[in-house]
């Protein structure tokens, strides 16, 4: 019966690539501290850029990403504070949200596109960057805050609108604790 707990842990490494649809499990800070669910087939990431914790789901050029911020050591203080960063706006406007309303939850939802360096670093030559559209919305928690973003990386000019589908249900998902 020793065994029984090894062989639960090698059925846990095993789970499908498609088990992120689940209710992420308490493993990382942005995790502990909110259920969401990641569209399945999509790849998984957790870090931090210093106190900041994040969580991102990517396929292809399409990033989600929920990040916790403004706790003891964070980049911002405050939600305020967040949108009046250069990371929230918009060609150096500053970001102008529009309600939205996902199941019985209301959102305010801020879309900016920005510009992305691309190639190796040190190695840009000039011109060569992406556009990226996002979405993303501030939700307060206590103390903190988390922004939850969904954004798709442009090599050319997009020829058709961000499908926001997946947008919509990841925002449905999103319970902070």
């Amino acid at each position: 019966m020793r065994s029984a707990p090894f062989l639960l842990g090698l059925a846990l490494l095993a789970a499908p690539a498609g088990a992120s649809e689940k209710t992420m499990p308490s493993s990382d800070p942005v995790s502990a501290a909110a259920r969401f669910k990641g569209p399945a087939g999509w790849q998984r990431d957790a870090g931090s850029f210093g106190a900041d914790a994040f969580v991102t789901f990517s396929s292809g050029t399409l990033r989600l990403r929920v990040q916790l911020l403004g706790g003891k050591g964070s980049r911002y203080a405050t939600a305020k504070e967040f949108l009046a960063s250069p990371e929230a706006k918009s060609g150096g406007k500053a970001a102008v949200g529009k309600t939205t309303t996902v199941g019985r939850r209301k959102f305010k939802v801020y879309e900016r596109t920005s510009e992305a360096p691309t190639g190796a670093p040190g190695a840009m030559g000039p011109g060569s960057s992406d556009t990226v559209d996002e979405r993303f919305a501030v939700v307060p928690a206590g103390k903190t805050f988390f922004v939850l973003s969904y954004s798709r990386r442009n090599e050319v000019p997009a020829e058709a609108p961000l499908d926001l589908g997946v947008w919509t249900k990841f925002l449905a998902s999103f319970q902070p604790r």
